[in-house]
């Protein structure tokens, strides 16, 4: 079996998803990417169940909440 380098595997995501993804980086050895909350679970979905990928385990999930942005705490 081969390797995927995460340089392939950004272009395989790119390919499959195309605008449900925000950014694709390839760093430090391994491909991060930034979806949408609209496309959240439709791109894990498939990341966990299509024979391409078959991803085992999310071993990072951030995300940012600007609410508040410029009101009390933030001022």
């Amino acid at each position: 079996m081969t390797q995927t380098t995460p340089q392939q595997l950004a272009d395989r995501l790119r390919a499959r998803f195309g605008d449900r993804i925000d950014n694709i980086e390839v760093s430090v050895g391994q491909a991060t990417i930034e979806v949408p909350p609209a496309h959240l679970v439709e791109v894990c979905t498939a990341l966990r169940d299509e024979a391409e990928f078959r991803f085992v385990q999310l071993v990072d999930l951030c995300g940012v909440d600007f609410l508040g942005f410029g009101e009390g705490e933030w001022a």
